[in-house]
């Protein structure tokens, strides 16, 4: 039998039943309320409470039980939902944007995420970071990841684009033809594209590294070549060293020296080093020995005139021809000379040698160097005699000849 104690009733009208306040009413049985609850409606724990219509606010005190999800009123395709063991699933319209896994990962745009922090995007942004008004930024798109400010890898306050601390290394494609790293830079007014390598080590010493490139080849399992910054000694100056393997052991093949010049085979002495090479074309000319002069009137085919030379270091290998339709206004006495050349001879005798290997208007010439001149003396190769000027023919002379001598 069901019942309803009240200990006091303030007021009842027509469909109100009005309960002072501090009293008690005690139900043994159903409960049905046609219209609105005011004030605090306390219940102990019930399993068939169906509905109590729409709630101002909601104050729980203990654990609410859901069976799948939390919806939006008035936006039913809004929702939190859980939709297994262990999983919070965030959705909007109707689909699911984001999850928490049981195993703690968190999917935006990934429902299966394999990592604590996934985002997935089909398109647009994927991700975005800003600070101090975009002048530090982070995005990532379809198109890969743009920085805007400076990135560290191991290092809190980096100072360049990329600055890492500690050892790094670049893995590129397996393809043929496949650019590992690039250097590019947007400036013509002074050195760009630098890669620089700095020895932090404020100890200079002899033959101590300052930068060092190697080449190692997984086949032979070691470096088989490398390009070497080294100190000459503790002062500043340094030396390219450019080692290569023979054998199974990497030596010094070739070294360019601080003060300029090439060394081979581990030799550093300045006094080996091949210092210059440089190759051209020069104008054979017909010269006064006498006044060391150009006989500036001379008059030559041109199609039958000229010469090469080739410059290693200070020694000097030229040929030359030279045919003359008139020899200009000369003085008759004075010596014959062939000048023009390139670098003058050097101040020494042990170092000259001239040869004409070939003549078409006479006897075989000699050509005799002189010290410190660019000209050499014509000498008649029988009488071994000077030849002058006025012994030269009027309109026609002609000589092709081979030169080797050195410089100082």
């Amino acid at each position: 039998m069901s019942k309803l104690i009240v200990n006091e009733i303030e007021k009842y009208d027509a469909g109100q039943l009005t309960i002072t306040t501090g009293t008690n009413v005690s139900i043994g049985s159903d409960l049905t309320v046609g219209g609105s609850i005011a004030g605090t409606l306390s219940t102990a724990a019930q399993t068939n409470i169906t509905s109590v219509g729409t709630l101002s606010s909601l104050a729980v005190s203990g654990d609410v039980s859901i069976a799948d999800k939390i919806i939006h009123t008035g936006d039913t395709n809004t929702a939190i939902r859980f939709p297994s063991s262990d999983t919070i699933a965030f959705e909007t319209s109707g689909t699911e944007k984001v999850r928490i896994t049981p195993s703690g990962n968190l999917g935006i745009g990934n429902v299966g995420s394999n990592a604590k922090l996934e985002v997935t995007a089909s398109s647009g942004e994927v991700f975005r970071a800003d600070a101090s008004g975009g002048a530090y930024r982070i995005v990532a798109n379809q198109s890969g990841v743009n920085l805007n400010g400076n990135v560290g890898v191991g290092e809190l306050n980096p100072s360049e684009r990329l600055h890492v601390s500690g050892n790094a290394k670049i893995v590129g494609a397996s393809a043929a033809s496949n650019t590992v790293l690039e250097l590019a830079a947007n400036n013509n007014s002074g050195p760009s594209n630098t890669l620089r390598f700095t020895d932090l080590d404020p100890t200079a010493g002899t033959n101590g590294y300052v930068g060092n490139i190697e080449f190692y080849s997984t086949d032979r399992a070691g470096v088989v070549a490398s390009i070497a910054a080294r100190n000459t000694d503790a002062s500043p100056d340094a030396y390219l060293a450019f080692s290569t393997d023979q054998g199974g052991t990497l030596s010094e093949k070739v070294r360019i020296l601080n003060s300029g010049g090439i060394t081979f085979n581990g030799d550093s002495a300045a006094a080996n080093a091949l210092d210059d090479y440089e190759e051209g074309t020069w104008d054979p000319v017909l010269y006064d020995n006498t006044t060391g002069t150009e006989i500036g009137d001379a008059v030559y085919q041109t199609s039958f005139t000229g010469g090469r030379y080739t410059k290693v270091g200070n020694k000097v290998t030229l040929t030359g021809i030279f045919r003359i339709t008139s020899k200009g206004t000369v003085t008759s006495g004075n010596t014959a000379a062939i000048g023009g050349f390139p670098f003058a001879s050097a101040n020494d005798l042990a170092y000259r040698s001239a040869t004409i290997i070939a003549t078409d208007t006479s006897a075989a010439s000699l050509l005799n160097l002189q010290e410190n001149k660019d000209f050499a003396l014509l000498r008649d190769a029988v009488g071994n005699v000077a030849i002058t000027l006025g012994g030269l023919p009027a309109t026609y002379y002609a000589q092709s000849f081979s030169i080797t001598y050195f410089t100082n």
